[in-house]
């Protein structure tokens, strides 16, 4: 696996996006959910850079360790234009990195939202999409929309009556089953105990779940570009809103939807992570939008599910995804 080197992209509105390079094969984008930060995906690097070049990039609005995002790039003019934008940050990337050849996308929840968006306004930029668990309310039927809608925007006004906690218990009432929504809710908070952490939680919280609210699906342009998609969910996630999300959209497209190991933050756990990404990469084997990469992904074989799981994290590839872009004027390209 190659070094990974680390970038910047300066946006037209002054947005500096962060993105790592790792890996080696055609190109991958990996698209974080509503945690936004690419060090989240850190434990399925090693998986996946062995068939990919995998980039990585903390999304827009999103605060890191030495740099509190700017307010200007957490506003938009409708809760869903927020996924159109990040969307336009993900085809600029592409064009910047890969401006001839269109690139392979891995993406999950409130991400794989933002790569359905990419895949209907970007079409040119996209070869083939893992889109896993994405978070959209329109997707539903009724009243399952309703009741989603109406979840959130009792969430929303919790925050404003009862403060953060109890806003996120409100939210995961509503977003997983009751089972999960303690485990799940531990993670983020345990995960989060830095203060930027905490800052970005509160900008999905408040912005990101209008988002998913509001947004309404092209299902035309989805339609045209299903063969790119292949739609997956956690064994382990069957009363979660975004499992059931990725069920209504094969349904509504007439596609198959996978499942694979885990919950819905699979990718992020290093007990699950090993096993996550050997299945993931098994779906991306059997879809015909994958077969420009030869056999390179039906090379995953060889080693155990066991010793795929045991694998540790490169150091260095930990390291770089944490690490602060410098944003000097000689190393910022604007597109």
């Amino acid at each position: 696996m190659a070094n990974p080197t680390a970038s910047v992209l300066k946006r037209p509105d002054g947005l500096i996006l962060k993105y790592h390079l790792v890996g080696q094969g055609p190109l991958c984008l990996c698209i974080m959910g509503s945690s936004g930060l690419a060090y989240l995906f850190r434990h399925i690097v090693p998986f996946f850079a062995k068939h990919f070049t995998l980039c990585l990039y903390d999304r827009r609005g999103f605060s890191t360790p030495n740099e509190p995002a700017n307010p200007a790039h957490r506003t938009f003019a409708t809760p869903a234009d927020c996924i159109r934008a990040n969307a336009d940050d993900a085809a600029a990337l592409l064009q910047h990195i890969s401006p001839d050849e269109p690139a392979h996308i891995l993406s999950t929840c409130f991400g794989s939202t933002i790569a359905l968006d990419l895949l209907t306004r970007h079409p040119h930029t996209v070869v083939a999409a893992l889109i896993h668990e994405p978070s959209l309310v329109a997707a539903l039927d009724e009243p399952a929309r309703s009741e989603w809608s109406a979840g959130i925007n009792g969430a929303l006004a919790t925050y404003d009556t009862h403060g953060r906690a109890a806003a996120l218990d409100a939210f995961l009432a509503v977003f997983m089953a009751p089972v999960t929504a303690d485990l799940e809710r531990a993670r983020l908070l345990n995960d989060s105990p830095r203060a930027e952490i905490r800052d970005n939680s509160l900008y999905a919280f408040q912005t990101e779940m209008p988002a998913m609210r509001d947004y309404p699906l092209e299902w035309d342009a989805l339609e045209r570009e299903k063969d790119k998609m292949m739609l997956c969910c956690g064994r382990d996630t069957v009363e979660c809103r975004p499992h059931k999300v990725a069920l209504a959209l094969g349904a509504a497209l007439d596609m198959s939807v996978r499942g694979v190991c885990g919950g819905h933050s699979a990718f992020a756990d290093p007990r699950s992570a090993g096993i996550w990404s050997a299945e993931v990469l098994r779906v991306m084997e059997e879809h015909d939008a994958f077969s420009n990469i030869g056999g390179a992904v039906r090379n995953i074989g060889g080693s155990s599910v066991d010793k795929i799981a045991e694998a540790k994290v490169d150091k260095n590839v930990e390291k770089v995804i944490d690490t602060k872009v410098e944003n000097n004027v000689g190393n910022e390209i604007s597109v």
